[in-house]
């Protein structure tokens, strides 16, 4: 997700961005671990929030990494409504309806009056769902080797990763702003529908 490049609330002017993303990351671990808490799956929760960690961080940075190499600043801030939003669901469904948007990358251009083009927002824009595709694909990988006697914390974490990663890859891609998948979609519904199948079937079968 990309906020435009007027929004800063008054709460996010006093935390650092790395504040900013601690928080982001805090509150989605305890949004994803909560459904395996509630079922005494301890380890899956600690699964659950080690890849939270890694795949928002993951998605965050890599939008911000790409608007720095096209030339413009790139700042973290949080969405506080997005925050209530992540927890209250999880508590009210048990974790089963999570809201994976507690906050967004902001896009300075260089100049004002000159934001950034169609094709750089897409380029931004893609790069958080990519690079969550790309960790969920390596782990789903990895959990088909033949690998003998594999410790059980470990395939937890791999499963772990490789579902939350896919689902943070999907439902970023949704076409709906403030999302990542709308200003995907609005610059090429083509490209939209291939980056979003990649994410789509290999998360149905990780599932099914």
């Amino acid at each position: 997700m990309i906020y435009p490049l007027d929004y800063n609330p008054p709460f996010t002017q006093r935390l650092s961005e790395k504040q900013q993303i601690l928080i982001s990351v805090i509150v989605l671990a305890i949004a994803f671990s909560l459904n395996p808490l509630v079922k005494g799956n301890y380890l899956g929760a600690l699964a659950s929030a080690i890849a939270v960690a890694l795949g928002f961080v993951c998605h965050e940075l890599s939008h911000r990494g790409v608007a720095v190499r096209l030339g413009y600043t790139a700042r973290y801030r949080l969405w506080p409504m997005g925050l209530v939003l992540a927890l209250l669901l999880s508590v009210l469904t048990l974790g089963r309806i999570i809201f994976a948007a507690p906050g967004a990358v902001v896009i300075y251009p260089r100049y004002y009056w000159f934001p950034p083009s169609r094709w750089d927002q897409f380029k931004i824009a893609v790069s958080g769902p990519l690079a969550n595709i790309v960790v969920g694909l390596i782990s789903y990988l990895v959990l088909k080797l033949p690998i003998p006697l594999i410790p059980v914390i470990v395939y937890y974490v791999l499963v772990y990763v490789a579902y939350v990663n896919l689902f943070l890859a999907l439902f970023n891609l949704l076409p709906i702003p403030p999302l990542d998948g709308f200003t995907v979609f609005k610059c090429s519904w083509r490209l939209w529908l291939i980056v979003f199948l990649i994410a789509l079937i290999p998360f149905m079968m990780l599932v099914y």
